[in-house]
């Protein structure tokens, strides 16, 4: 079982990661923008024999080029193999983003975090969520209160009792 989480900051990606990799027994992986995140190392991971949950994947390399005026590390092309490779080993790709941005803003408030980009990251990944391609195993939700959060625990517990994951 391979589970890749992206969203913007604030939205519960590491929440959601540490209930899915303690309730499936998934090595936890947090990419962060000290990894490579290029084709080869986006590549490992689907391909690697082990159950595992990266927190963050490859939506950051549509998101974060457009933020801070930086070269993507992943071309369209890229993008595309990577989303057929996943599909190729029953991997389950979640897309987060919110609903109401005031939500990010205070979970970033509270952690003490500054929040200058995380209108135009939201928009980014809700954007980048409608670019995946139509697959069971990809899922996107938009997320603003607890009954979304638990449609969204639900849709995935569902997706992982199955043949998917």
């Amino acid at each position: 079982m391979k589970i890749f989480i992206d969203g913007p900051d604030a939205i519960g990606k590491s929440t959601l990661a540490r209930y899915l990799s303690n309730k499936y027994d998934l090595n936890l992986y947090h990419m962060t923008s000290g990894n490579k995140n290029d084709y080869a190392e986006h590549l490992d991971f689907i391909t690697r024999d082990e159950n595992l949950l990266c927190d963050r994947f490859c939506g950051g390399e549509y998101v974060y080029p457009h933020i801070f005026n930086r070269q993507a590390k992943l071309s369209n092309d890229e993008f595309n193999r990577l989303f057929e490779e996943m599909q190729k080993h029953n991997c389950v790709y979640v897309v987060l983003y919110a609903k109401d941005i005031n939500m990010l803003k205070s979970r970033l408030d509270a952690r003490g975090e500054e929040y200058d980009d995380i209108e135009l990251q939201n928009q980014l990944f809700r954007e980048y969520a409608q670019y995946l391609p139509k697959r069971d195993s990809f899922l996107s939700f938009e997320l603003s209160d607890v009954e979304s959060y638990n449609r969204m625990f639900y849709a995935l517990d569902k997706l992982c009792k199955g043949d998917v994951c």
